[in-house]
């Protein structure tokens, strides 16, 4: 063998001070323990930051708000005192989600709200209680036209919605015309208008009791969601 290839197979002056360098690190002494690790060696400003806010982990938030607590918002545009202002009191402001102008009257709008409010809070308050969706047999089994018919309630849930916020829209246009925005009332309305120009018979087929349970079911699962989400009675409410 040459004195030559006896160079070539010595490692580099680099690599030989990559190995020295290496010998000298501190490494944590993570161990396992019965399942836990050890990582007292470890540089705090190393791990992760957890994200601000309360830290509930998979802990179950308890909603208190109660039916009459809620009625108080629901029903804030009969009387409203601001904050600090005990003695001002504001009387019939706008109603957003009127539904008087649905053919349903004053009395029977605030019974159906009081229902819902009932509905809602029974599922954020029962975590332990599934959420099922109770179709009552309308839909059958399991087959495309069902899930087809499933498709047809999801239009329907997002046709009510795009009414509401059509509605709300034309009170702030009456009303707070600075927040109002234009351009989105004018996409929402043609929307709409598509909408009225299909063909009747997808109307005619429209079980109505079955959406009204579908919507219950939507509802109750965003219910519990939101409620779950903060543990703020005010929220809540």
């Amino acid at each position: 063998m040459s004195i030559k290839q006896d160079k070539e197979d010595q490692p580099s002056l680099e690599h030989q001070e990559h190995i020295r360098k290496r010998g000298r690190r501190q490494y944590p002494n993570i161990s396992w323990n019965g399942g836990a690790r050890d990582d007292s060696n470890v540089d705090p400003q190393s791990q992760p930051m957890k994200p601000p806010g309360p830290d509930t982990g998979n802990k179950e938030i308890t909603v208190k708000v109660t039916e009459q607590e809620v009625h108080k918002w629901i029903f804030v545009h009969n009387s409203y005192t601001p904050p600090g202002r005990d003695s001002t009191s504001l009387k019939k402001l706008p109603e957003y989600d009127d539904i008087r102008q649905y053919g349903v009257n004053t009395t029977q709008g605030k019974l159906l709200w009081k229902k819902e409010t009932a509905r809602l809070l029974k599922a954020a308050k029962n975590l332990d209680e599934p959420l099922l969706f109770e179709d009552k047999g309308m839909l059958g089994g399991v087959s495309k036209s069902e899930y087809e018919k499933l498709a047809e309630l999801g239009d329907l849930l997002n046709w009510s919605l795009m009414i509401c916020q059509h509605d709300n829209d034309l009170i702030l246009l009456e009303h707070c015309f600075p927040v109002f925005q234009a351009e989105n009332h004018r996409k929402l309305r043609s929307r709409l208008q598509g909408e009225l120009e299909r063909e009747q018979a997808f109307w005619k087929n429209v079980n109505i009791r079955l959406c009204w349970l579908f919507i219950d079911y939507v509802t109750a699962i965003v219910a519990r969601l939101l409620t779950q989400a903060s543990d703020s009675e005010d929220f809540h409410a």
